[in-house]
């Protein structure tokens, strides 16, 4: 998110990958247990996604305002090759995170 052309897209992106992400951990706290699929709630998770969360969008804006993309680059084959890196990344990174839970 930090150096791609099409900010917004990539920052809706983001923030429905947070926000599925505390929904997940609230979950937890309803429906999780110790030795069940879902897992335990801990509040130390919420605390480490939002500050995560907050520390990646302030640098990314930062950087995203000072360093403005060519506008020539705004095309919509960049924006379909974004949209499917974005898919590609969002896959790996779930297949990583349910791989600890399987062992």
């Amino acid at each position: 998110m930090i150096d791609r052309i099409f900010y917004f897209y990539n920052f809706v992106v983001f923030t429905s990958i947070f926000i599925f992400m505390i929904l997940i951990e609230f979950l937890q706290l309803f429906l999780g247990g110790h030795g069940t699929f879902i897992g335990t709630f801990d509040k130390a998770d919420l605390v480490c996604f939002t500050l995560g969360y907050i520390s990646i969008v302030l640098i990314s804006n930062c950087i995203h305002k000072s360093n403005k993309p060519d506008k020539k680059l705004f095309t919509f084959e960049n924006k379909k090759k974004e949209f499917l890196y974005n898919i590609k990344i969002i896959i790996i990174f779930a297949i990583l995170g349910v791989l600890p839970s399987l062992f």
